[in-house]
């Protein structure tokens, strides 16, 4: 596969915040904005092929990894791996599988998790003195819960490795408008082509979203030059074939609600540390609506997802179209119902009575439909089209659009959205900018982190439904 053209080369930044001091017991090194040892920065610096000595490093040979702790690490990532995928998942169930683990159970490092997040509990986990890349970061990530980009990667890396996937951590630099940051991710071959993830970024997003939006998943190489320039393979790929061979199947028997690990520790024969695994709280699988699939069922909407949209569908919120590829771009046109379900609802009226109530009708205003909800709600100046007289129902749906649309349904049912603000700074200039101050103070839709709202993400059914439930339950209480 062939890179983006922009890319540039490979720069690591190191902050040497004591200034230029000869000493290494003098500096403090950063990655990703996060003071790091000098065993963890030259690890780091290793991995992507670079010498910690030229950046201003000093200090001796950290100690070789050592394979009962390579074993160790396995055996904990077999554990979570057996309850987390399940027989006959394709490549990208497993990938999405253990991106959602990741997403929900670890947290970047300051960051707080969400309120009743499904979290792990570690009494102790096997991290010694190595400093292998690949073990040393998967294993702090699973020790303290918390971490940067490289430690995400290596986790997800390495996980997915257990499962037969062939993946990779890159590094490079994360963010726009000249506002970026030295950061880490993966690339990972799934079903038959190559794609991108970061899920330390979607972890940000869930925290304050709360819910999952996979802004940061299965991108391709167009999508994610946008966000991830200065891009370099990290010599570490090559070490999560040597250290965590691949495995050609897992046992996927069932496990007790609660794992005790007891690793072997080396290379002294301290007692035993043990592992517990808290499993991951899971929402019934009997379906609130007899409307939606059951949860892990085949075609079932996201576990995040899942109750939000059962109760949408139970109070009649969701038409038929949209209870189906929860997890693909939705389509203007098939949102267009949702979202005169809200106003009919919201007004306690039907749409031909409300229309009437307002003093307005509706026209067929487009060459492509004549779908009513869509004139409708164009009637109601909720959707407009795309030009040339077109509105293109089978488009897909942007972050921005669904935030214009959310505050003009409001608008529609008499409510002020005037004179809200927001903290973004990738939509300065943008159509959204005066519109969105309202859906994000109404907690409807918000950022990705970084102040940064990404106008141009492409919304999921599943992301469309949440959010026109979110916008019904403010409007019909406020």
């Amino acid at each position: 596969m062939s890179m983006h053209k922009g890319f540039l080369s490979f720069i690591l930044v190191v902050a040497l915040v004591l200034g230029n001091c000869s000493s290494a017991m003098a500096k403090k090194y950063e990655i990703n904005g996060q003071e790091v040892s000098w065993e963890e920065f030259k690890a780091f610096c290793e991995a992507f092929g670079l010498d910690p000595y030229s950046t201003g490093g000093s200090g001796s040979e950290g100690p070789a990894s050592d394979i009962n702790e390579a074993e160790d690490l396995i055996r904990v990532i077999d554990e979570i791996l057996e309850k987390t995928i399940t027989a006959g998942m394709t490549e990208s169930e497993k990938t999405k599988a253990v991106y959602d683990f990741l997403t929900y159970q670890f947290v970047h490092m300051g960051e707080e998790p969400l309120p009743g997040s499904p979290k792990i509990t570690f009494e102790s986990v096997p991290v010694n003195s190595s400093y292998d890349i690949v073990i040393y970061f998967a294993s702090r990530l699973l020790a303290n819960g918390e971490g940067n980009s490289d430690y995400f990667s290596a986790l997800f890396a390495t996980m997915l490795s257990r499962l037969g996937i062939e993946a990779e951590i890159w590094g490079g630099q994360y963010g726009s408008d000249g506002q970026t940051q030295l950061h880490a991710w993966n690339r990972a071959y799934v079903d038959g082509a190559w794609h991108w993830y970061d899920a330390d970024v979607e972890g940000s997003i869930y925290r304050q979203e709360g819910t999952i939006l996979y802004s940061m998943y299965e991108k391709g190489d167009e999508e994610w030059s946008k966000n991830y320039s200065d891009m370099k393979r990290s010599h570490a790929a090559e070490q999560i074939a040597s250290i965590v061979p691949k495995q050609d199947s897992l046992s996927l028997a069932s496990v007790t609600p609660t794992v005790t690990i007891s690793p072997t520790m080396s290379p002294t024969p301290t007692p035993t540390p043990t592992l517990t695994l808290s499993p991951t709280p899971t929402v019934t699988s009997a379906p609130v609506s007899d409307k939606v699939q059951s949860l892990g069922s085949p075609g079932a909407p996201s576990e995040w997802a899942f109750e939000t949209i059962a109760r949408a569908a139970e109070i009649g919120l969701v038409p038929e179209a949209l209870l189906k590829n929860y997890q693909s771009p939705v389509a203007r046109g098939d949102t267009a119902q949702m979202f005169i379900n809200i106003v009919e609802k919201v007004s306690g009226m039907d749409i031909v009575a409300y229309l009437n109530y307002k003093g307005l009708t509706i026209s067929n205003s487009f060459s492509d439909t004549s779908d009513k909800a869509v004139l409708a709600a164009n009637a109601l100046g909720i959707i407009n089209g795309v030009g040339d007289g077109k509105f293109n129902p089978n488009g897909t749906l942007t972050r921005a659009q669904a935030a214009i649309i959310i505050n003009r349904v409001a608008i529609a049912l008499d409510t002020n959205t005037v004179g809200f603000s927001h903290s973004f700074t990738d939509v300065a200039g943008h159509w959204v900018d005066p519109e969105l101050g309202w859906p994000v103070m109404a907690g409807i839709i918000n950022g990705i982190g970084n102040n940064r709202f990404y106008p141009e993400g492409k919304l999921t059914t599943e992301q469309s439904i949440c959010i026109a439930m979110l916008a019904y339950e403010y409007l019909s209480t406020h």
